[in-house]
């Protein structure tokens, strides 16, 4: 076993334990770079280690095990580096505000909203079918046919379409997904 691979080992593991005590911050680049054991063999930290092959960190820790200078060395950096990922990620909400109602007051409402909605189509549909048949030159006559007809609209389906509060373009946000590169 080469002294280079046996030294990135340990350096890793010394690396990953200071990552855990906080004595060290992780960048982006860093925290996805502990994301799986791949990547975390092919991570460079200048001054701290270089890549290596996954197969060739393994085999340094089962040497350094037989040599037993340390116990069970690559299950314990493969705890230490899910510990430091876990450390560097935000933890999932598991809590939810809202409580659903049943799956069948689910399928009522949602059978009742499709209701509403194709009521609301047929509505404006035939509003406009009523309005070509008219066959009026008078445009601020249909303009104004249309604006009630918007505003009757509004008023007969909005409140039932929009009822959730969660709709509310107040408590819409804009989450950005992806990986970024760095």
């Amino acid at each position: 076993m080469k002294t280079t691979t046996s030294d990135n080992l340990r350096l890793r593991h010394k690396w990953l334990e200071q990552v855990l005590a906080r004595g060290i911050s992780l960048s982006k680049s860093q925290i996805l770079g502990i994301a799986t054991m791949r990547d975390f063999c092919r991570l460079e930290i200048p001054g701290w280690f270089s890549p290596v092959a996954l197969n060739t960190l393994k085999h340094a820790a089962s040497r350094c095990e037989s040599a037993h200078e340390f116990e069970h060395l690559w299950a314990e950096i493969k705890d230490l580096r899910a510990r430091a990922f876990l450390l560097y990620t935000p933890k999932a909400n598991t809590a939810t505000n809202t409580h659903l109602p049943s799956l069948k007051d689910q399928a009522r409402i949602a059978l009742l909203e499709a209701h509403i909605s194709t009521t609301a189509y047929f509505d404006i549909y035939n509003f406009l079918v009523s309005l070509k048949e008219q066959n009026s030159e008078d445009a601020l006559g249909i303009l104004s046919s249309i604006n009630i007809k918007i505003d009757t609209s509004k008023a007969k389906y909005q409140s039932f379409l929009l009822h959730d509060a969660t709709l509310q373009t107040n408590t819409l946000h804009i989450i950005k997904g992806g990986k970024e590169r760095e």
